[in-house]
């Protein structure tokens, strides 16, 4: 199933304020009009969503008919098709897109159980934040079941993030994502080497000293 384009969607209650914020970051504005409450930030590859006034709570959104910066594409999965292939699988959904219209459309579905995946305390330089970023949807990934693709974006903080506190938490977790997508054992003994030669005084080589 391609969702298209991935952003987080922060509810805000000061849409200016957050603006300036997320700018101090190095995000940058992508799409919107702060005139009407919404805009999309980005900083390199990754997009936050700033909404002021249109929903509760934060979420995950993803744009089918968009690449990373915004451009339509030629060919992508239809909302509504989504829509329908969500139902099948009995997905419930809070709000649903109108199956007899055409263009553009939205629906929403919500985490079951809502359970926090990952926390971020504190302010970090942007670099360490991106990284916990990276990291959190990683955690998600995992979570969903899909263990090969979590894998692939654990690894990827860590090797984008070597020098920040993400990357031996990332360098645990992609060893355990690849082990219980392949079922081979391999990847933890490399995973426990690589944290004690890189990361001796890291939490998650002690939890890691077990898989040698």
């Amino acid at each position: 199933m391609e969702l298209g384009a991935f952003s987080i969607s922060l509810a805000v209650k000061d849409i200016k304020a957050s603006k300036a914020f997320y700018e101090k970051l190095g995000f940058k504005i992508l799409v919107g009009d702060i005139s009407q409450n919404w805009l999309i930030l980005k900083n390199g590859e990754h997009a936050i969503g700033l909404f002021q006034g249109m929903f509760e709570r934060n979420t995950l959104t993803f744009n089918p008919g968009w690449d990373s910066n915004a451009q339509k594409l030629d060919t992508f999965t239809d909302v509504r098709e989504l829509q329908n292939q969500l139902k099948a699988q009995g997905v419930e959904l809070m709000s649903e897109a109108d199956e007899s219209t055409t263009g553009p459309a939205s629906f929403m579905v919500m985490d079951p159980d809502g359970t926090e995946r990952h926390r971020i305390e504190g302010f970090l330089p942007v670099p360490d934040f991106l990284a916990q970023i990276d990291l959190g949807i990683g955690k998600a990934l995992f979570a969903g079941g899909k263990t090969a693709e979590a894998a692939q974006q654990f690894t990827r903080v860590a090797e984008s993030h070597p020098k920040s506190d993400a990357a031996p938490e990332a360098v645990y977790w992609a060893a355990a994502a690849a082990y219980k997508a392949s079922g081979k054992p391999d990847p933890l003994g490399q995973a426990a080497r690589r944290l004690r030669d890189a990361y001796p005084e890291s939490p998650w080589t002690k939890k890691a000293s077990v898989w040698l």
